[in-house]
């Protein structure tokens, strides 16, 4: 109940364990195999040549320059979409039970959720995490009306 409170006043929640770890990983493995094929052989996400660490004092211009040679719309990152359609892994991740449990319980739909779509998303190493931002607002891509959308992360990198 502590969790459901959290959320109905922060409208977001992290959980940990919700899925066994082997589910994971294997569709860590489905999605690179996916995104590997997606893109030829190569792996878009790491630079062409390794990029030296950015120091903590870089300056604006710095982290600027960097952040464009590593992030999207760069090549490097990628992101592929509806993959639960064409990977029996990927779609016992995307439609599990639990995750649509929590998400009815959480939004209060009374025994049904659906699905909109999956996303897998790519980063180069080392690209600043992306800036807050909400999908399903007024400027946001997911053209949805009614209150109870909800958005759920599951990370698979090591």
């Amino acid at each position: 109940q502590e969790q459901l409170d959290a959320f109905k006043r922060d409208r977001c929640i992290r959980l940990s364990n919700v899925l066994p770890e082997e589910t994971l990983l294997l569709a860590r493995e489905s999605l690179v195999r996916l995104a590997t094929r997606a893109c030829q052989g190569a792996n878009p996400s790491l630079p062409p040549s390794p990029l030296p660490p950015l120091s903590d004092t870089a300056t604006p211009s710095e982290r600027a320059e960097r952040w464009a040679a590593i992030s999207e719309p760069s090549r490097r990152s990628w992101n592929l979409q509806m993959m639960w359609a064409v990977d029996p892994i990927v779609r016992e991740l995307v439609l599990s039970p639990r995750i649509a449990g929590i998400v009815d319980r959480l939004l209060g739909c009374d025994g049904g959720v659906r699905l909109y779509h999956d996303n897998c998303l790519s980063r180069a190493p080392g690209s600043q995490r992306t800036k807050w931002h909400c999908d399903d607002g007024p400027q946001g891509y997911m053209a949805m009306t009614g209150r109870k959308v909800c958005t759920v992360w599951v990370p698979l990198q090591r």
